[in-house]
């Protein structure tokens, strides 16, 4: 009977034990869990902050913008190689569609594109406006009185519902081959953005007199910069940038 008896305390002791010990594990491991979760919900609470830290700049243009011709145009670009040159404190959104114009009735309006959509949506401190090359071909040209208006209208866009972005707009690069393309660029678009600069308190960005006569040097053909054009883009608009902007 006393055998029987111990036996049987020995079991219950030995179940309650293994009960504690259960308890204990679940606990420890709830607790863990409970700690690894608020640290987790922290990390995704930083992030926002630490995105809206950054300066937003929103890269509008063509094809030169979105990097044609480029191996690698995610990161070779001059948006990309603009970030890299401001540094983390800049989040640089490239919205650059090949082929696009300011002209609203040309064929590929860049109004039309959902480039142009992310770009306001994308709430820039910054916008640099590159849009002209494709204007200043003669087909898109005939409609060259509303280039002006059309510009300022993108402006006014972006500065909507009381929104102060910083606006910088770019003469267009060179560009090589077509005579009455380039006449048309260099005779009527750049005067056109010289006089939107003075009449939009914008700021001005001379992309044309730097990659005059350098074809060979800064070009993959007669519109489009190589990695070296690029990256000259990509510093003069750094330079203006750091020049100019008032954080």
């Amino acid at each position: 009977m006393n055998t029987q008896y111990y036996s049987e305390l020995n079991a219950i002791l030995f179940t309650k034990i293994k009960q504690v010990i259960f308890t204990t594990i679940l606990v420890a491991t709830v607790l863990s869990c409970f700690a690894c979760s608020k640290k987790d919900t922290k990390s995704k609470q930083d992030a926002p902050a630490e995105v809206k830290l950054k300066t937003r700049i929103a890269c509008v243009g063509n094809s030169i913008t979105a990097g044609f011709g480029l191996e690698d145009a995610e990161h070779q670009a001059w948006p990309a190689q603009l970030a890299t040159n401001l540094g983390d404190k800049y989040s640089v959104l490239n919205c650059g569609v090949s082929g696009t114009t300011m002209l609203k009735s040309a064929a590929n309006s860049y109004w039309n594109t959902s480039a142009f959509n992310n770009a306001k949506g994308f709430d820039p401190q910054i916008v640099i406006i590159m849009l002209g090359t494709n204007d200043a071909h003669p087909d898109n040209w005939t409609d060259k009185e509303h280039y002006y208006i059309d510009y300022v209208a993108m402006i006014e866009a972006f500065r909507a519902n009381g929104k102060m972005p910083k606006i910088y707009i770019c003469y267009p690069v060179a560009c090589y081959g077509d005579t009455r393309q380039i006449d048309n660029l260099q005779n009527e678009i750049i005067p056109a953005i010289k006089q939107i600069g003075q009449d939009e308190n914008a700021t001005v960005i001379d992309l044309n007199t730097p990659t005059q006569k350098m074809r060979a040097e800064l070009y993959n053909d007669n519109l489009h910069p190589n990695v070296n054009g690029a990256s000259l883009l990509a510093k003069l608009i750094a330079q203006q940038i750091n020049a100019t902007y008032d954080k």
